[in-house]
């Protein structure tokens, strides 16, 4: 059984064809350094956290707990805004 292709796959291949090509060696080092600062990123991510961990109690309160503060007031405040937006 044979393939006929379609105009759609035709024109899909013509494209392809068309499009520019990245040389191996350059979509390699495009990759490894994509990875290289998806790793530095998450490095930081949880050096940040872990030490916002490490900050002592303010007033009894842990760090983070301020922090989870301030996103419910964020969030809170959205809302109203929303609720006044949509009236």
């Amino acid at each position: 059984m044979i393939h006929d292709p379609t105009d759609r796959e035709r024109e899909l291949r013509a494209q392809l064809d068309e499009a520019p090509m990245i040389p191996v060696d350059e979509f390699r080092e495009r990759s490894r350094r994509s990875f290289l600062t998806g790793a530095a990123g998450l490095g930081a991510a949880y050096l940040g956290w872990q030490w916002l961990q490490d900050q002592p109690d303010v007033d009894g309160i842990p760090p983070g707990a301020v922090a989870r503060h301030v996103g419910v007031q964020r969030g809170r405040v959205a809302n109203r805004v929303r609720r006044a937006i949509c009236s």
